[in-house]
């Protein structure tokens, strides 16, 4: 598929699908910071750790493959010097794709707390892989469990302007269009409904 022989209708319906952006929670169990090379992500968990929205971040995200340094491992630093306590992350940071991040992460999670007194988690994610991500999470965690998506634009491609955007990373937005259906087919997704300021 590409962008270019889109209609405005099925770019809007894209997009829309895509983005599962919500409001922050009041309070949420945890912030699940899905692996990014760009610094983007850890600044937004520092914030939200700052406001109180959640005491434990998880990082995830293994070596780069184009840039050479671990992802996790360089967002840890940005928190760590944001004076977040280091007990208060949980570090993922041998995963390659979504499916892993949330995988490996999961018994790392259980260190700290049990798996099933997880009600509510707060995605860090990019706005075309929120819907993704938080598909992922449900495939793994228990039943009733709220998501909520905090998202961001990586490298200025946004809702508004992917589709004129030649460069890879705004391919990534067809990208997970046509690789949701597959992962649910796979199983390694689980339908979300969105209810009221969240998704279930």
């Amino acid at each position: 598929m590409d962008a270019e022989n889109l209609t405005p209708e099925a770019i809007d319906r894209i997009t829309t699908y895509l983005d599962a952006t919500t409001p922050l929670p009041e309070r949420a169990v945890l912030i699940f910071v899905f692996g990014s090379r760009q610094t983007t992500p850890a600044q937004l968990a520092a914030e939200l750790y700052a406001q109180q929205i959640a005491p434990l971040i998880v990082l995830t995200g293994g070596i780069n493959r184009l840039l050479g340094f671990n992802e996790a491992e360089a967002h840890h630093a940005i928190l760590i010097e944001a004076g977040i306590p280091a007990e208060r992350i949980v570090l993922e940071n041998r995963s390659t794709n979504t499916y892993e991040n949330v995988t490996f992460a999961l018994p790392l999670i259980a260190q700290k707390l049990p798996l099933d007194s997880i009600h509510s988690v707060l995605a860090v994610c990019k706005w075309a892989h929120s819907r993704r991500a938080l598909m992922t999470l449900k495939r793994q965690l228990a039943h009733g469990v709220r998501y909520y998506a905090h998202t961001y634009a990586p490298e200025n491609i946004t809702r508004e302007n992917w589709p004129l955007n030649s460069r890879a990373d705004g391919a990534n937005v067809l990208k997970n269009w046509d690789n949701i259906p597959r992962y649910l087919e796979a199983g390694h997704l689980e339908e979300i409904i969105r209810d009221g300021d969240s998704y279930l």
